[in-house]
């Protein structure tokens, strides 16, 4: 069945606000050569300060509209409506027995992620030309992206050997869900690479990342659009995945609507 001009215009527009950043990700069964373009950190061998390293960041997710996220600015600001939403909700725990101050609505999960953003030159190995492309990583011992840190505490360097990543062949929806993905990451020996010429993507600012001041979040995560009644309801129950950073610190929510 077709839509009218305004219904079709709105259709997408809704797409373009879905859009995500171009995070480069694994298809099922996929198998990819992966080269670091800069190191985790400033100490480290390989370290060039006109590039930077990659971007570790606390990020809070709109759970409803998932494709909006702040990075956290309780640190620099004092305050962050991502961290609001937490103490207003509460934390959310997806299974298991629910303690005092958790819940288990995905729809209000504002629990932090913590990440980090890591350029790196991805060679399909399928004759196509190696491309420059940004992997979102959570951060977190329990992630496959543990052993880039690893890699860092091991050697003191990332970026001096080719890293193969594959993902295993669960298509979620189809022979599995979530759960059952699975990821694999192996370096290689170390070997000689010019990354001259790459262009560095810029992992500290949009599109990778959104650095929103205070006063533009709550506009910006589109609050009063996602709950309704002042926060009593979620528009749909898009779910978002599990955060495994620990609890924000307490604090009266300081969220008005």
């Amino acid at each position: 069945m077709g839509l009218g001009l305004s219904a079709f215009q709105q259709q997408e527009e809704k797409r373009t606000e879905r859009a995500e950043p171009p995070y480069f990700k694994l298809e099922p069964g996929q198998k990819v050569k992966i080269r670091p373009l800069v190191e985790l950190d400033e100490d480290a061998d390989g370290f060039d300060p006109e590039r930077k390293t990659a971007n570790f960041v606390k990020e809070y997710v709109n759970p409803v509209k998932f494709w909006l996220s702040i990075v956290d600015t309780y640190p620099t600001e004092g305050q962050c409506v991502g961290f609001e939403m937490t103490q207003k909700f509460g934390w959310f725990k997806g299974q298991g027995e629910l303690k005092d101050g958790q819940h288990s609505d995905k729809t209000k999960n504002w629990n932090p992620k913590t990440r980090f953003y890591l350029p790196v030159v991805v060679d399909r190995m399928d004759g196509s030309e190696p491309t420059a492309e940004v992997l979102q990583l959570t951060y977190g011992e329990r992630s496959w992206a543990w052993r880039f840190i690893e890699q860092h505490s091991a050697k003191n360097t990332i970026v001096d050997r080719w890293f193969i990543w594959g993902r295993n062949n669960v298509e979620v929806g189809k022979n599995g869900g979530i759960q059952d993905v699975a990821y694999t990451l192996v370096p290689d020996d170390p070997s000689e690479f010019d990354v001259s010429e790459f262009e560095l993507p810029d992992v500290f600012d949009a599109p990778y990342v959104n650095n929103v001041p205070y006063d533009q979040q709550h506009d910006f995560l589109q609050i009063d659009q996602t709950y309704n009644k002042g926060g009593q309801g979620a528009e749909s129950s898009a779910p978002s995945e599990q955060s495994e950073s620990a609890p924000a610190d307490s604090g009266s929510s300081r969220i008005k609507w």
